[in-house]
This record gives structure tokens, C-alpha cells and sequence, in this order.
């Protein structure tokens, strides 16, 4: 996931598509107008799933308005087919 957060902070498009389904992606695409150096935080299993829910941590643009200066993002990743993994389902973005 650190690989994901990186190909955000490029904004690049191939990249993300290797670690990423067309739906989050278009989800993690919405976030670029109040996200921006994406970092990852921590990943947890969901017990008897086989994924993760993992955490991120964000700054807002400059001019965006925000109580806390950080925001937070939470993705679940599942296993890729071949090797690693993929961010599956877009769960939460918030300041």
C-alpha cells in the first residue's frame, strides 16, 4: 500500500491501475479536490476474511478549509491475483 500512496502522490494513473479495481480507483480519483500526500498509516486483518482494512493519513490543499490541518482515508485490499495486493473497496475519506 505504500506503493498505492506513492502513485497518488505522482498522480499516476498507471501505476495505480496495477493496485487498484475500477471502482476504487474512481472512488481514491474523487479524493484528488481535498487529499493530497497520502501516507499510509497501518493495515489490520479482518479476522476470517483474508483482506485488510488499511488506514491512511492525508493533508488538504492549500485554501482548504479543515479543523485539523490532516485527514484520514481507509481502504480495505485483498489479495492480489498474482503477487501483493489491491485496493478493493473505497470505505471512508474524512477530515
Amino acid at each position: 500500500m505504500t506503493y498505492l500512496a506513492a502513485a497518488w502522490n505522482r498522480n499516476d494513473l498507471v501505476s495505480l491501475k496495477h493496485v487498484t479495481d475500477p471502482n476504487a480507483r474512481d472512488a481514491l480519483d474523487a479524493m484528488h479536490s481535498e487529499a493530497t500526500d497520502l501516507r499510509l498509516d497501518h493495515c489490520a486483518p479482518r479476522k476470517g476474511l483474508g483482506d485488510y482494512e488499511c488506514y491512511f493519513t492525508h493533508d488538504f490543499p492549500k485554501g482548504y478549509k479543515s479543523k485539523t490541518g490532516h485527514g484520514t482515508a481507509e481502504f480495505t485490499v485483498g489479495p492480489a491475483r498474482r503477487s501483493g495486493w489491491y485496493m478493493t473497496v473505497f470505505v471512508d475519506c474524512g477530515g
